[in-house]
């Protein structure tokens, strides 16, 4: 079955949450994860970091910190599916709780 691979954007403002609110939050996303387990949707993924290297290869390898985002919208995490087609995904993935504070963006994931 194809995987599918969502990216979770965020422009929520996360400081302005309580700690409470925040672990709430972070509970749907797990049971959202388990859910589509018990479903048959091999689920994959998790927050990603702050730190960041961006690799481009000119005469040698260079490494720069970035990206630097000019929007406040930034990556928050991932998340993998396997659903039979995109627009299967796009159901699996309309249902994440991370769309009351961003977007996430949908892409099919090739096999190497």
């Amino acid at each position: 079955m194809p995987k599918y691979i969502g990216f979770a954007r965020d422009a929520h403002d996360w400081e302005s949450m309580t700690e409470a609110e925040i672990q709430q939050a972070m509970e749907r996303y797990v049971e959202w994860s388990e859910e589509l387990k018990r479903a048959g949707h091999a689920v994959d993924g998790g927050p990603v970091g702050d730190d960041v290297k961006v690799l481009r290869r000119e005469a040698e390898l260079m490494v720069a910190d970035g990206p630097y985002v000019e929007s406040k919208e930034v990556l928050g995490g991932v998340a993998i599916v396997e659903a039979a087609d995109l627009d299967e995904a796009v159901r699996l993935f309309g249902t994440h709780p991370h769309l009351e504070f961003g977007s996430i963006e949908v892409r099919e994931l090739g096999e190497l």
